[in-house]
């Protein structure tokens, strides 16, 4: 992996393909987890694949925690600059979901499109909030009460309330 010197800390990070730059935000528990991806013939043969390990990773600088989302998302955009790129396609699993959030939020210019692999939704802002308002459609779901559970959560996450129809 090459190493770029960003935001005062080294990040190792690799460069591959061609096409529309594609960033890949790692989670918080296993760095080369996103790293099959790079050899994916639909992503490697269409995008430049951009993946790096983020500070406190691997061979990349080890900073005394915590390390706010928006430090992560920053150096994010710092090692696109440092790649020289304008904008990309982004995508983050797990915690990298939360950064690449904070990314689009802080920097819009820099994100073309993004994709949420299992997003840590309580890592975010609203989060709490979210999982308090869908509490009761998880009750729901685990009493067993599954058309229930359906229409509480949709009215959660669409604003509109009413019968959901039976399958």
């Amino acid at each position: 992996m090459e190493r770029a010197t960003v935001n005062g800390v080294e990040l190792e990070y690799e460069v591959k393909g061609s096409g529309d730059p594609l960033l890949l935000i790692h989670g918080a528990h296993v760095a080369d987890l996103i790293a099959p991806l790079m050899s994916q013939p639909a992503l490697a043969d269409r995008c430049q694949l951009i993946r790096y390990h983020r500070r406190g990773f691997a061979g990349s600088t080890h900073t005394p925690p915590p390390v706010s989302i928006s430090y992560q998302a920053a150096d994010a955009a710092a090692l696109l600059a440092h790649v020289g790129i304008e904008r990309a396609h982004i995508a983050g699993h797990s915690y990298g979901g939360s950064i690449a959030l904070q990314l689009a939020v802080e920097r819009p210019d820099l994100v073309h499109s993004l994709a949420l692999l299992e997003p840590a939704l309580l890592m975010v802002p609203a989060g709490e909030s979210f999982f308090q308002q869908v509490g009761p459609s998880i009750e729901a779901h685990a009493s067993g009460e599954k058309e229930k559970a359906v229409g509480a959560f949709l009215a959660v996450v669409s604003g509109v309330t009413g019968r959901v129809a039976a399958p």
